[in-house]
């Protein structure tokens, strides 16, 4: 499934870093492009945006010819919901350096997926990542190069993470969310 997927978008060639989500202001994807270009250690990877366009689209395009690297920028646009696990697990990294999020359901993904995840430093992505992400202050284009980097380079923090992601993933359950929910509005109710 990874093979077809990676072919599908024409990603089969180098490894990687992998974003997803609506291209907009609130996504930080700017400095991100601009911290992935700063980095030596990544110019053997590819960067893949993977997402509708949004109110940040013409920025982040700006931003990729500004830096000289259009050649290792892959703008996807909308991706099917079907690949999406694929897409995450062929991935290096998934990055979501957000100013603000409402809950970040791609880094869940992700550590689900045995991917390791680069965050913003804020809530709610750290509360979900639980520490099995990278955290980042998301308004310093040298701590977010700094996070990939060392996501790529440091094999015992890169394990250590991966196996946390899977062990936090598994304690999201969708049918628990439901009951509780459904406990609390019986509560409200009553």
């Amino acid at each position: 499934a990874i093979t077809r997927v990676k072919n599908k978008y024409g990603l089969s060639n180098r490894p990687f870093v992998l974003f997803v989500g609506t291209i907009g202001r609130r996504k930080n994807l700017v400095r991100l492009v601009d911290a992935f270009a700063s980095s030596k250690l990544l110019e053997g990877f590819d960067l893949v945006l993977a997402g509708k366009w949004g109110d940040a689209t013409v920025a982040v395009r700006g931003a990729i010819v500004r830096c000289g690297i259009a050649e290792r920028v892959r703008l996807l646009g909308i991706t099917q919901e079907e690949d999406l696990p694929s897409l995450i697990s062929a991935a290096q990294i998934l990055v979501m350096t957000s100013l603000y999020e409402g809950f970040g359901l791609p880094v869940l993904e992700a550590m689900g997926c045995g991917t390791l995840a680069v965050i913003s430093n804020r809530r709610p992505l750290v509360d979900v990542a639980g520490g099995a992400a990278i955290a980042v202050e998301p308004t310093d284009v040298a701590s977010i190069c700094k996070g990939l980097e060392q996501g790529i380079a440091d094999s015992a923090l890169r394990n250590y993470a991966v196996q946390r992601g899977l062990q936090i993933a598994k304690s999201f359950d969708w049918q628990i969310a439901a009951r509780r929910t459904l406990e609390i509005y019986r509560r409200a109710t009553r």
